[in-house]
């Protein structure tokens, strides 16, 4: 919290009122201490993902040009010769970059992530000559290890972008050579793991723009304080993109010099085809019809997966691939009761489960689940534990909200007094469910859900059991 405090007096404290000042004060207390050491270790984590994913995919792509060059050989040795002869060295240099520990600084500014430039431009601010000689010496570090990690994320997604260009460089001539030679089919592989590829890093450049209730804390204090907001103006990467108010005026006439302005336009327009009404008419019909056709164009392209389905017609890609391994899990729980059957009490099951999604309408995992007895009726209530489960679940997305689940369960139903009850095999009954699921959303990262299922191993149960069950669940998203 000192930092912050800090901040406010090296940035512009004397411009503000006493009233202010407290106010602002109060406000800078309620910011986490850890807010500079969280945002250096996720920064950080992204980085290796960005990193680890990256050699993960030239692997591939490396791979599978000697599988091309193979079968190219078989064709044409000549060609198949010219085309792959240094390839190797071509992603090894690649993948050596990518390991190096001080890579050549890239900014990105075709490629703006507002979220992490407002951390940078926060972390630079805290940095500025005469705040780090106030800090201690610990926080100071904490400050430049930050700003380290910003630069290194970036240059790493900096090489990233070198990888794509240079894979969709090497995709445009295979594709190139292999249509030729009548052999598409073969690229297939080669141009899915690409899009994957592509996916992957959009995703992880996204979650660097998803602040966090800390983040978003921080840099609300830090924009209500005036000297942060003229440091910004000047030095964020927003302002090297574009000019912000301060200085729009002179950026505005210095862009504009040169341009043609409209009446010019029109003037060259009349000179090559006259004037007129039907002129002018059949103008704004053509740029009306150009319109149309690029925003159609523009709408089919920002479909998930369509640059993939102008080359490969048929496929349908698999977003989870792009995604994390923990993008992909969700964890959630569900519970049922059961009326006492004169051999069981009334029982409450619990179930705690983690799924992974196999693409985007399937997902499998498995929970743990905890029975517990409450007795035989309202006036005999004795509270016990009924037993243990283990099950084993997919769902399968069939329109909309609605899948179908299915799964396996094995169910230690009697009393436990003793945890070596558990060892006896004999004692568990097996169940197999089948039947659906209707899920729907209670919170922007919760999802709530109803499931109906039905046991086919009821009649092998001793005592019997119910036919079906009725779960509520959540999960969150």
């Amino acid at each position: 919290m000192r930092i912050f405090i800090l901040i406010l007096l090296v940035g512009g404290f004397n411009s503000l009122s006493a009233q202010e000042a407290d106010s602002t004060l109060i406000q800078l207390a309620q910011v986490p201490e850890n807010f500079t050491r969280k945002m250096e270790s996720r920064i950080e984590k992204v980085e290796s993902e960005i990193v680890g994913k990256s050699e993960k995919y030239l692997r591939k792509f490396q791979k599978q040009e000697k599988e091309l060059r193979r079968k190219l050989e078989s064709v044409d040795s000549l060609t198949a010769t010219e085309m792959f002869h240094d390839i190797d060295e071509k992603y090894n240099e690649l993948k050596n970059k990518l390991r190096g520990s001080t890579p050549e600084l890239k900014k990105l500014n075709n490629n703006y992530i507002p979220l992490l430039d407002s951390i940078e431009t926060s972390l630079n601010f805290l940095n500025i000559s005469g705040t780090s000689e106030i800090l201690k010496s610990k926080e100071a570090t904490q400050v430049k290890d930050a700003i380290e990690s910003i630069n290194s994320v970036r240059s790493k997604l900096g090489q990233a972008e070198d990888i794509r260009k240079f894979v969709q460089e090497r995709k445009g001539l295979l594709l190139e050579k292999f249509s030729e030679l009548g052999m598409v089919k073969e690229l297939r592989k080669y141009q899915k793991e690409f899009f994957y590829y592509q996916a992957t890093i959009k995703n992880l450049k996204e979650s660097l723009n998803d602040p966090d209730r800390m983040v978003s804390t921080a840099l609300t204090i830090l924009q209500k304080i005036p000297a942060f907001q003229k440091f910004f103006a000047k030095n964020s990467q927003l302002a090297s993109l574009f000019a912000l108010p301060g200085s729009y005026n002179s950026a505005s006439s210095a862009t504009l010099n040169g341009m043609q302005t409209r009446s010019q336009t029109q003037a060259l327009l009349q000179q090559r085809f006259g004037s007129g009404a039907n002129i002018s008419q059949s103008i704004n019909s053509s740029i009306q019809q150009g319109q149309a056709q690029l925003a159609q164009l523009q709408g089919r392209l920002n479909l998930p997966g369509a640059g993939a389905e102008l080359e490969m017609p048929n496929f349908k890609p698999n977003m989870e691939k792009a995604k994390t391994f923990r993008k992909r899990l969700e964890v959630g729980a569900n519970m049922q009761s059961v009326r006492t059957n004169g051999f069981f009490p009334a029982t409450s099951d619990f179930c705690f489960f983690i799924g992974y999604k196999l693409n985007d309408k399937a997902t499998t995992g498995i929970g743990l689940s905890y029975k517990i007895g409450w007795g035989e009726d309202i006036r005999n209530i004795d509270i016990t534990h009924q037993g243990v489960g283990i099950r084993t679940f997919i769902d399968y997305q069939i329109k909309e909200s609605f899948f179908i689940t299915g799964g396996a369960e094995m169910n230690y139903r009697s009393q436990i007094r003793e945890f070596n009850q558990l060892d006896d095999i004999t004692a568990w009954q097996k169940s197999a469910l089948i039947g659906i699921t209707k899920k729907y959303s209670v919170a922007k990262k919760v999802n709530g859900n109803i499931q109906l299922l039905f046991d086919l191993l009821y009649n092998q149960q001793v005592p019997k059991t119910k036919f079906f069950l009725f779960r509520l669940g959540y999960n969150l998203k």
